[in-house]
């Protein structure tokens, strides 16, 4: 962390601790909503040092669940009662179970969602047949973060959770709802599979496979036969603000 850095995040701190003591008289002045939305913005910059100061990989992803939970129930919360939500994450942020991820004793948002909104929470995994899609892709140079680029990949073999969903249907797009399925495909999904799952650094197909128990981690399935590359920027980075 730079210097920088570190003095945003102090004041961050300091910000939201004066928001707290000073909660009654900044309502009065303003309103319940307009303070409730400065502690909000403050909280999340501290949500962001927690994890950058975090001592390992394990516990920054579990911060950052921790605080995209919270956050989505913030937002909820802020709202009136009825209110619905769609929150669009990686695969391994929203599962309602660990296996496959890199550390199983990581505690994720939708393993968090579940445990506060219960059956109000339908989780969506989703996977593809085949096709491209844009990764930062490691040049063999110390790139930080690598560059984007374009990674392609073939259909999985039959017996993958993939590969099966790609021959079950001539369908180029459908979900799957894992909760109402016959006693075959629920004992089928019910089961350890092979998928396929890329985060943002992709250096070989091999590293993206993960065995995974479909039903227990979704309430439904997203597939999509064939991808294609997101349309890049001429720069292929974000436009600076």
């Amino acid at each position: 962390m730079t210097e920088e850095e570190s003095t945003c995040f102090a004041v961050a701190h300091e910000v939201l601790a004066r928001l707290d003591a000073e909660e009654t008289r900044y309502a009065e002045s303003t309103s319940e909503a307009a303070w409730q939305l400065a502690w909000q913005h403050a909280n999340v910059l501290c949500q962001i040092d927690a994890q950058q100061r975090a001592s390992d990989a394990a516990r920054r992803y579990t911060l950052r669940d921790e605080a995209m939970a919270d956050n989505v129930a913030w937002t909820l919360d802020s709202h009136p009662s009825g209110t619905k939500a769609v929150l669009w994450a990686h695969n391994g942020h929203v599962t309602r179970d660990t296996r496959g991820l890199f550390d199983p004793a990581i505690i994720t948002t939708g393993q968090r969602l579940a445990a506060r909104y219960g059956n109000e929470l339908v989780v969506v995994g989703f996977a593809f047949g085949w096709g491209a899609f844009q990764a930062r892709i490691p040049q063999g140079r110390d790139d930080s973060p690598p560059p984007l680029g374009e990674f392609t990949v073939k259909a999985m073999p039959p017996d993958t959770l993939d590969g099966a969903v790609a021959t079950a249907r001539d369908c180029p797009a459908f979900i799957l709802d894992l909760r109402s399925l016959d006693d075959g495909l629920a004992e089928w999904f019910g089961q350890p599979r092979l998928t396929r799952e890329a985060g943002s650094v992709v250096l070989r197909e091999q590293d993206m496979w993960t065995q995974i128990v479909p039903a227990a981690r979704y309430d439904a399935l997203a597939f999509v036969a064939e991808t294609t590359r997101a349309r890049p920027t001429p720069t292929g980075e974000r436009p600076k603000r």
